[in-house]
């Protein structure tokens, strides 16, 4: 009896052994891969946190790379990539396809922010979301830095300082799937459309909005996305209009939802 509990102890100590060797070269390949596979790295960050919650009595904790755990991380954009790669990867040829066409129909460049001659911050935005990209300063630590984010409201800062962003936002969001992350010195505001598919010429109410020319080239932009999401089987990315683009919320009875 005593023999077999000692052997029954001996195969929990491997096993938790073997866990603990998992999630030091999972903790290993972040550092490694971040760069050059973004997607592994992905499912790194997602593999320990399953073996973590799989024996968390048992498993003593392994600290995430400070570039993930700066801030509030983002589980929400991660989960979403991970559905859209699922997804993807579930369609064969075709969602291989629909990747390619996401991929020609993402913002070419991000578009700066300039006030009093300086870049407070760049900026694109998608269907679904508006991304706000602020360079911060150095030599201060990321845990100092903070971002609220209200349904027409953002606010930027470093703790105990007046804010280095205080504006009303251009239009509505939906807070609950807004979300910030700090990474290489950058903050990386994400948010979430009210309103699928309006065009925003800037992330700031009333200040640094896009030129007509630019404002034009983000919408109809923003409806040949549209028109892939909703028409997978076609190549729209060398789409063209005559005239006026419609505006890709409203164009044909409203923007499907999800």
């Amino acid at each position: 009896m005593g023999d077999g509990t000692s052997k029954h102890a001996l195969f929990e100590c491997s096993i938790i052994t073997l866990k603990i060797k998992i999630l030091i070269l999972i903790h290993f390949s972040n550092y490694v891969f971040k760069k050059q596979f973004p997607l592994f790295y992905r499912s790194t960050v997602f593999a320990t946190k399953f073996w973590a919650s799989s024996g968390t009595s048992q498993i003593p904790a392994i600290k995430i790379p400070k570039t993930t755990s700066r801030a509030r991380i983002g589980i929400q954009r991660e989960e979403r990539e991970r559905e859209r790669a699922a997804k993807l990867c579930s369609g064969g040829k075709e969602g291989k396809q629909a990747l390619e066409m996401a991929e020609k129909l993402a913002p070419e460049k991000r578009h700066s922010f300039i006030h009093n001659g300086q870049k407070v911050f760049e900026w694109d935005q998608t269907l679904e979301e508006v991304n706000m990209y602020i360079t911060l300063p150095p030599k201060v630590h990321s845990k100092q830095f903070y971002c609220k984010i209200q349904s027409k409201h953002v606010e930027v800062g470093i703790k105990g300082n007046p804010p280095y962003l205080n504006h009303e936002l251009t239009s509505p969001v939906k807070t609950d799937s807004s979300f910030w992350t700090i990474e290489d010195d950058i903050m990386h505001i994400t948010l979430q459309k009210r309103d699928k598919g309006q065009t925003w010429p800037s992330p700031i109410l009333g200040q640094g909005q896009l030129d007509p020319l630019s404002t034009d080239l983000e919408q109809k932009r923003l409806m040949l996305q549209r028109f892939q999401e909703e028409n997978p089987g076609f190549d729209f990315s060398q789409a063209q209009f005559s005239g006026n683009c419609p505006d890709p919320r409203t164009f044909m009875g409203g923007i499907r939802s999800d």
